[in-house]
């Protein structure tokens, strides 16, 4: 089944894709930050705040969209809840940044620069299944890989926190280090399960239309 739209509905579709497309640069910036020297990693933050800041006003772009007008193309309540996780996604990804540059850690494992690339795919296929509102089917595919992966980041995400643990990582057994380090580790999680959230979302989106 595909949506039927107005050229005044399609409004709130657009503005949902503008917001959408804030989500792989965040991600492009932040997995530049992981691989980044240390001295590199405070202009990429900022930057990443910038985005943050875009997104903000793109939620509520169209959030206050949604209140002007009488038929929408989603749930009005789907609708509004899909621009706040898609901004609050974009907010994780900024705090995981401005965490990796306080917490001044030389090193980062390599699978922290693997859980970045898990971040950047699910930006990517996030963005796609917005694109594919219309479409629910090829919503779907999209939102069945953004699972897929978001199971690879719980299995490397419990890599991560051995290595941590057993005193294999760049942090070694220095306890601050194990702290920050850790911290980072869940950072990245938590941005991958906000991905998640998103894909949820679009996933009631996908049932209502049939």
């Amino acid at each position: 089944m595909r949506f039927r739209l107005t050229p005044r509905e399609d409004r709130v579709l657009e503005l949902l894709a503008a917001l959408t497309r804030h989500l792989p640069v965040a991600a492009d910036l932040l997995a530049q930050l992981v691989a980044v020297d240390p001295a590199g990693r405070t202009d990429l933050s900022e930057q990443l705040q910038r985005v943050s800041r875009e997104a903000g006003e793109a939620s509520r772009a169209v959030q206050r969209r949604i209140t002007e007008v009488f038929v929408t193309p989603l749930d009005p309540a789907d609708a509004y809840l899909l621009a706040t996780r898609l901004a609050d996604c974009v907010d994780h990804l900024d705090e995981a940044g401005e965490h990796i540059v306080l917490y001044r850690l030389e090193t980062l494992p390599a699978d922290v620069v693997r859980q970045a690339g898990i971040i950047q795919r699910c930006a990517e296929l996030a963005t796609h299944a917005i694109a594919e509102l219309r479409d629910p089917q090829r919503m779907r595919e999209a939102l069945a890989e953004i699972n897929r992966f978001s199971g690879e980041g719980d299995a490397l995400h419990r890599t991560l926190l051995r290595s941590i643990f057993d005193g294999s990582s760049p942090a070694g057994t220095d306890p601050i280090q194990v702290i920050a380090l850790k911290g980072v580790v869940d950072d990245l999680e938590e941005c991958i399960d906000a991905h998640r959230s998103v894909a949820s979302v679009l996933e009631t989106i996908a049932l209502r239309a049939g």
